[in-house]
């Protein structure tokens, strides 16, 4: 599956998958919908727009329809590589998730639900970003035993305790003191 390292903001209606979730943005693959692709993250849709209009920003509208690219609006591409953009008519791709402001909420979401088996629709209202989860959404125990993180991601947990680069103890303090 091909990785698009740029970023994705839905235009309209976006129905997705998440498919990675360990990073913040997470990784989707766009079921159907319009996004926007962009070289860099925006904290809001007005903030996009005046860089689109100063030329700051590519301008670029992607369409999808059954996890693949039917249509790209490109009226100017000139930070985003060519390359990556021609990848996106490959077949499926998966695409950094930045829904502006909302980036952190959409990472906490992609924590609940199960990956490759979620279908969640996020639509925007202005600034307002809506989303809602049709199908997939774990459950509290198999978000607490980790079933929602992909094998990658354990395995870099895994490794980073192992290396000592996670201290266990913090993490009980830090746990312990939200208790109080």
């Amino acid at each position: 599956m091909n990785e698009f390292p740029y970023y994705a903001l839905p235009e309209d209606e976006v129905e997705l998958t998440f498919v990675e979730n360990n990073l913040v943005p997470p990784k989707v693959v766009i079921k159907e919908g319009k996004v926007r692709l962009t070289f860099v993250p925006y904290e809001s849709y007005g903030e996009l727009r005046r860089a689109v209009s100063s030329q700051g920003e590519d301008d670029l509208v992607a369409t999808f329809k059954n996890g693949k690219l039917i249509h790209l609006e490109k009226k100017r591409n000139i930070f985003i590589e060519n390359k990556s953009v021609d990848a996106l008519s490959e077949g499926e791709v998966t695409l950094n998730f930045y829904p502006t402001k909302f980036v952190l909420f959409s990472s906490v979401l992609a924590m609940n639900v199960r990956l490759w088996e979620n279908v969640v629709k996020v639509s925007t209202q202005g600034e307002d970003v809506i989303m809602r989860v049709e199908s997939g959404k774990a459950s509290k125990q198999e978000v607490i035993e980790g079933n929602t993180l992909s094998a990658r991601s354990k395995a870099a947990l895994f490794y980073d305790y192992k290396r000592k680069l996670i201290f266990g103890k913090e993490i009980i303090d830090s746990l312990a003191s939200k208790l109080l």
